[in-house]
């Protein structure tokens, strides 16, 4: 399956990157990573043409934390990376709440390797796809 080619998004720059004048493209393993890292970062029902696109993972983050929220949230967690086509397989996923903060880890099976998930939910939030 192919990995697709994408325009390059700088997260650090909060914006599109230039190569003279032409736009900065990513495709394979880095196309996925900045593609997951995007769906995570966007609320569902953020984008007015793309409503099922994103999670809802910082709606459930705000509420009580129980054994069912957990759970919750890691279902949450696996649909959403799911929507993207060439995720094949999520697992080894921990959800752990340390003080209203939330530590999330997953193996993300896509595009015949491995990746491994790092987000953290609390006063800000951080996603990482290595």
């Amino acid at each position: 399956m192919s990995a697709g080619t994408d325009i390059f998004y700088d997260p650090t720059a909060k914006d599109v990157q230039w190569l003279g004048l032409d736009l900065v493209t990513i495709s394979g393993a880095e196309n996925y990573r900045q593609q997951m890292i995007l769906r995570l970062l966007t609320d569902r029902g953020e984008l007015i043409h793309y409503p099922d696109y994103g999670t809802s993972l910082f709606h459930l983050a705000r509420l009580s934390m129980s054994p069912a929220r957990l759970e919750e949230l890691q279902r949450e967690l696996v649909q959403t990376c799911q929507q993207d086509t060439r995720t094949q397989q999520v697992d080894q996923v921990e959800i752990v709440n340390e003080n209203g903060c939330l530590r999330i880890s997953a193996c993300l099976h896509a595009i015949e390797r491995e990746f491994r998930l790092e987000m953290i939910i609390g006063d800000q939030v951080e996603v990482n796809v290595l």
